[in-house]
């Protein structure tokens, strides 16, 4: 399984818990792990095959193949800056729904865990996607160890 296709996988864990959190707030959370969907696949979708179609693609059309990569680079880590945003008014939110309490309920920590997790693994995906675009190959993988 490719990478992009494993980290997207964790989508629908995240998804079916979303709605078991703190009571008043489930409709932002299940827009939040909407829009981390959304986000998610924007940028999971640009791999190095991606980059190098981009550049073939702007070189045919007689544009600077490095400028246009460059653009949709810097617009999927846009889309990874919207995506921590998003995040920590979320945390921001599931705090003041209920001040009262010390920490959050389990729940709405899980996924909270969760979607930043899928944050983190799409960010370190576009990183080894840019890396193989440029130097052919982005290191280890996370291979096929028993844990």
């Amino acid at each position: 399984m490719s990478h992009s296709r494993w980290f997207a996988a964790s989508r629908t864990d995240a998804t079916s818990r979303a709605s078991v959190v703190t009571p008043g707030s489930s409709t932002r959370r299940g827009q939040a792990v909407e829009c981390a969907d959304a986000r998610e696949e924007a940028v999971l979708d640009l791999d190095a095959d991606e980059l190098r179609e981009l550049a073939q693609f702007a070189r045919a059309m007689g544009e600077a193949p490095t400028a246009a990569v460059d653009r949709a680079v810097r617009a999927a880590l846009a889309e990874l800056a919207l995506w921590e945003a998003e995040l920590a008014e979320l945390g921001e939110l599931l705090v003041a729904a209920e001040p009262e309490r010390p920490e959050l309920p389990s729940g709405a920590a899980d996924v909270g865990r969760e979607l930043d997790g899928r944050l983190h693994r799409a960010r370190a995906a576009l990183l080894a996607a840019v890396c193989e675009y440029h130097h052919g190959g982005s290191g280890p993988g996370p291979g096929t160890r028993p844990w």
